[in-house]
């Protein structure tokens, strides 16, 4: 039987402390915490088993990413989404299809 380390206790407790601390409140209400995770030039991330997220390069301090994810999945800069929140311009899928002259 294996042990638990009480310093990796520790630190799970730290850790999970720490996640909780970036909890955030998005609009609407809804409430997030923010995962934080480490990848390298060509790894990717996968969210809700449709959007994938791939680093495609760094530049100096940017980091490119590249975004796939269904025509109906908006996908802004966070700058860019609360403009079309303030309804400042359009967005979301219909603004994409009619950008691209696909049909409604």
């Amino acid at each position: 039987m294996r042990r638990s380390n009480p310093e990796s206790r520790l630190g799970l407790a730290v850790a999970l402390v720490h996640f909780s601390a970036l909890a955030r409140s998005l609009p609407g209400g809804h409430a997030a915490a923010m995962l934080i995770l480490s990848r390298k030039v060509g790894q990717s991330i996968v969210i809700n088993g449709n959007v994938i997220v791939k680093v495609v390069r760094m530049d100096g301090d940017q980091i490119k990413l590249g975004i796939q994810a269904p025509i109906e999945i908006s996908v802004h800069r966070e700058e860019i989404q609360r403009d079309i929140d303030a309804g400042k311009r359009p967005g979301g899928a219909l603004a994409l299809r009619a950008a691209l002259g696909l049909p409604e």
